[in-house]
C-alpha cells in the first residue's frame, strides 16, 4: 500500500512541476511579446532619403528636434 501512496505522491508532484513549467512558459512568451512590441513601436520611425547631396530624413510630419546626423547633412546640402 505504501508503494501506491508513493506513486500517487510522485504523480502529484510531477503534475505540479509540469503545470509550473507551463505557467512559466506562458509568462515568458507574454513578456517577450510585450518587449518586442514596445521595441518595434519605437524602431523604424525615421526614414532617410539618400541622394547625391547627402541624406535627409523623410518624415510625414515635421518634427521640431533634429539629430546631429540630420543637421550635418543639411549643412552639407546647403554649402
Amino acid at each position: 500500500m505504501s508503494t501506491v501512496k508513493g506513486l500517487n505522491a510522485s504523480i502529484t508532484t510531477m503534475r505540479d512541476v509540469a503545470l509550473a513549467g507551463v505557467l512559466g512558459l506562458i509568462v515568458v512568451v507574454i513578456g517577450s511579446g510585450v518587449m518586442v512590441y514596445r521595441i518595434n513601436e519605437n524602431a523604424g520611425r525615421r526614414v532617410y532619403v539618400v541622394s547625391a547631396n547627402g541624406s535627409v530624413a523623410a518624415l510625414a510630419l515635421k518634427e521640431a528636434v533634429h539629430t546631429s546626423f540630420e543637421a550635418r547633412n543639411l549643412v552639407k546640402s546647403f554649402m
